[in-house]
């Protein structure tokens, strides 16, 4: 068969004129041979050697053969089946080629992923300085705050600080989760732990800010204070590609303004308090002042009906002050209401009631001796004169009162 001659593939069919089959690969068979010729069967009995000649055939058989043995057929043989085609040499070639190629690329993806897992942690690390060096720009400006509590500037600022604790909650998540690569896992370890200690030292600056004269505000400075040194020396030895935490990370000073804005917030509260008392002072004087002339002007109107109810010499009393707390002592005058000129009161009794509220909190009584009044006295005049009564018991708050007199004797001219 010519090398170009087209051939049908024995196994499959298809039609071919290259060596290998183009559809199962087999190997084109070797030119064909001519079909070996049939062997020509002979009409006479063939006998087997050693078999008894057939009767009637001295050379076959002797005289007791009784004719040739069937002999059983032979089982049929298999179908011939043609060994396992080898693949083509460019064939093998090929899908080699391919493998390799997978496995190149495979090698330079995981080198890509691992490079670009290193970009990334460095892009990373350089948001992390921002955000670090944000914290640190606006917790060092303490200083600003008025130390009012009413202060909207102040309320703010600490919005402003629980806001940049909660950047460097959220940092400190992102870079646990982040591929460093290999080259950056041990410094980013640090950082995380580093960014860490500066959200515990803003948890402290918070609650001084919130709460800066509360119990826990001193233990809070005291913590930032042993904190600041710590965070200086992880900050500055960390260094991730351009990211430099040795600025971002440096919070000297900070516990001197927590402290001065403990002492602003102190002389604040202490102001607020005194212009409180001075106006809650100002406002009981103005009631005091208020009720006292409405107590004067009861106390007229009822002066002016123990006058009018006067029969004979009576002492009215037109104003009362206590003095060591258990001394009465009371301003008023002698009215004269009888038709004669008197020249003595020698003895009389005072009645006392001290009122609060309209309700009655003191009861006593005076006594008085000869003498207490001289001079002359005509019908219908007064006489003013100061008495006091000392009592053994420590005088109530009161703001109203009522005296009465009884008993009196006095002396009077013909």
């Amino acid at each position: 068969m010519s090398e170009h001659e087209e051939w049908v593939c024995p196994h499959c069919g298809t039609r071919n004129s290259d060596q290998f089959c183009e559809n199962c690969g087999a190997p084109r068979p070797a030119a064909s041979q001519p079909a070996p010729a049939e062997e020509c069967v002979s009409d006479e009995t063939q006998v087997l050697p050693g078999m008894p000649a057939a009767e009637g055939n001295p050379s076959v058989g002797g005289p007791d053969y009784a004719g040739p043995e069937a002999v059983p057929p032979l089982p049929p043989s298999p179908p011939l089946q043609a060994p396992p085609a080898a693949l083509p040499k460019n064939r093998t070639m090929k899908i080699l080629g391919g493998v390799a190629i997978v496995l190149l690329l495979a090698v330079i993806g995981v080198f890509a992923y691992m490079s670009g897992a290193e970009d990334r942690y460095v892009k990373k690390a350089m948001e992390a300085e921002q955000v670090t060096m944000d914290a640190r720009e606006l917790v060092l400006d303490i200083k600003s705050m008025k130390g009012d509590p009413d202060s909207d500037q102040d309320k703010d600022f600490i919005e402003r600080v629980h806001k940049a604790k909660g950047n460097l909650e959220k940092l400190s998540g992102d870079l646990k989760s982040i591929h460093t690569g290999s080259k950056y896992q041990a410094v980013n370890k640090d950082l995380v732990e580093a960014v860490m200690l500066e959200k515990s030292i803003f948890d402290d600056v918070e609650t001084v800010l919130k709460e800066p004269t509360g119990e826990d505000a001193g233990k809070a400075v005291g913590r930032v204070k042993d904190q600041i040194q710590e965070l200086k020396d992880r900050g500055a030895k960390l260094q991730i590609g351009a990211a430099d935490f040795t600025d971002a990370m440096d919070l000297t000073g900070l516990d001197q303004q927590l402290t001065g804005y403990v002492r602003k917030r102190q002389a604040a509260e202490a102001a607020a308090r005194a212009r409180a008392q001075a106006e809650a002072a100002a406002k009981a004087k103005a009631e005091a002042e208020a009720r006292a002339r409405v107590l004067q002007q009861k106390r007229a109107k009822r002066t002016q009906e123990e006058i009018d109810a006067a029969t004979d010499v009576d002492y009215i009393a037109t104003d009362l002050q206590v003095v060591n707390g258990n001394q009465l002592r009371f301003d008023g005058f002698f009215l004269n209401k009888t038709s004669h000129p008197i020249v003595s009161v020698n003895s009389f009794e005072l009645e006392v009631q001290l009122y609060k509220n309209g309700d009655v909190v003191y009861s006593g009584t005076g006594q008085f001796g000869r003498q207490v009044m001289n001079g002359l006295l005509y019908p219908n005049q007064r006489q003013g004169r100061r008495l006091s009564i000392n009592t053994n018991d420590k005088i109530p708050d009161f703001d109203d009162f009522r005296i009465s007199t009884s008993d009196a004797r006095w002396t009077y001219r013909q």
